[in-house]
This record gives C-alpha cells, structure tokens and sequence, in this order.
C-alpha cells in the first residue's frame, strides 16, 4: 500500500510541474507575458486600502520592506508614496525612516536565463540602486516572500515570490475574498484534459493492483498439496483477501 501511495503521488506532482520560461515581457505592472502563458500578479493585490501587500524581512533588525505589487497604498506627500517597494529602517521607536526602492511605474519584466524565472524589477528615481523580485512557481503558496538582500557591490536588492499567481496561466484579474487570492478555474477543454490524465494514471494503478493480486492468487493456489480437490477461485479469493488483510492490519 505504501508503495501504491508514493505511485499516485508522484504521478500527481508530475501533472503539477512547471517547465522554465524562455520568454518574460511587461504588460502592466502587475502581468508578465511569458510562452508558458501569462503570470498575473493582480489577483494579489489584496483588498485592504492604504496597506501594502508584503511585509518582508531583512537579515538587518532594524530595517524592513514594504512591497505591494499591484494597488496603491501609501498616503500623499508620504517619503513611499506610489511606490510599489519601501523599505522601513526603525532606529528607534520614535524614529523611523522610509525610503522609496521603486515606483510602480518604473516596473519592469525581465528574464533570468540562469532559471528560467521572470524578474519584476523597478528602478529607483535618481539612483543606480534597482529592486528585484523573482517570480517563483509554488502551486503550494498563496504569496509568501524570502527576506530582502542587498548587494551594494551591484546595487540590487533582491527577493524572491513564491506563489501560485507567479506560475503562468494560474491567476485571473478578480479578487476573491479579503486576502485577494484566485484560485484558478480551469475551462472545460483544461478540466477534461487533466481529468483525462488523472483518470489514466488511477486506471493504470487499478491495473497494477489487480495484475499483482491475481499473481498471489495463482501463487497460493500452487501452494495447496497435490491430490487434494482445489477449492473454487471464489473460496481462494477470500482466502487470498483474508491474508492480506491480516498482514496490513493484525490489529482488525
């Protein structure tokens, strides 16, 4: 049984695997077009106004960023406003400063051929420093992001994504509920054709248990002494079931 178990699962993580992408362009600041389909962001916009999406953390203890990738959230004449990143630094509880690491506007979709991944990258106004964030599939994950590095050698400060709005073709533009997640809806072409796999990969494993029990029955029908009548399959099938279920279950 344990055996079957790691079958079915494998077989169902492999229909959940996500090739590398080859292609990543901008749409908006929010859509990355790729050849695998579109990544879209928006569905993680989340719903509360005035409040950025992310909190992310940083190996420095006083400092924190603030990211919201899509919806605007910090208030006029605020050091972030209409920036999608911001980062935090808290020298103490009385002074805390912010710092603008990228406009909205200035988003970007760019592709990292080390991995295959899409970079939503900004640019900062007046400064060489640029902020990165890649774009990694996690069917697993609604939003969850790494801590923030910076690399002042290379001006970059980088993160990274996990989500399942950052694997192509899985986010729509709705929201659904308060923590804008959308799960993907599958067409009626998609939902055949993975209910096709699925259905082929149970029927093969149905199969698989039939041929392995039929091998036993014969095994210990063999088994019985020479010159004695054989009993019906039938009565060997429920001999057969009653050993196995012995074994898997000594307790029932």
């Amino acid at each position: 049984m344990k055996v079957i178990r790691c079958s079915l699962l494998v077989a169902l993580l492999s229909l959940m695997l996500v090739e590398a992408v080859k292609k990543c362009e901008k749409i908006d600041s929010c859509r990355c077009s790729t050849d695998a389909g579109e990544i879209n962001l928006w569905s993680l916009a989340g719903q509360t106004p005035k409040r950025a999406r992310f909190n992310i953390s940083s190996p420095s203890l006083e400092k924190y960023y603030l990211w919201s990738p899509c919806t605007e959230w910090a208030t006029q004449d605020h050091p972030c406003e209409n920036a999608a990143v911001c980062e935090v630094t808290r020298k103490t509880a009385s002074h805390i400063s912010y710092s603008n690491m990228g406009k909205r506007d200035s988003s970007n979709c760019a592709l990292d051929e080390r991995n295959g991944r899409c970079l939503l990258t900004y640019d900062v106004a007046g400064s060489k420093r640029k902020t990165a964030i890649a774009l990694e599939c996690d069917e697993g994950e609604e939003g969850k992001v790494d801590p923030m590095i910076s690399d002042f050698s290379s001006f970059l400060t980088y993160t990274t994504l996990h989500s399942m709005c950052a694997c192509p073709g899985k986010c729509a533009l709705s929201t659904d509920g308060n923590n804008g997640i959308l799960y993907h809806v599958f067409s009626d072409d998609e939902g055949k054709e993975v209910g096709a796999i699925v259905g082929i990969v149970i029927a093969g494993i149905i199969l698989v248990i039939l041929l392995v029990f039929a091998i036993f029955i014969c095994c210990l029908r063999r088994k019985l002494p020479s010159g004695l009548p054989k009993p019906s399959i039938c009565t060997t099938v429920k001999v057969g079931l009653g050993i196995i279920k012995k074994k898997l279950c000594p307790c029932c």
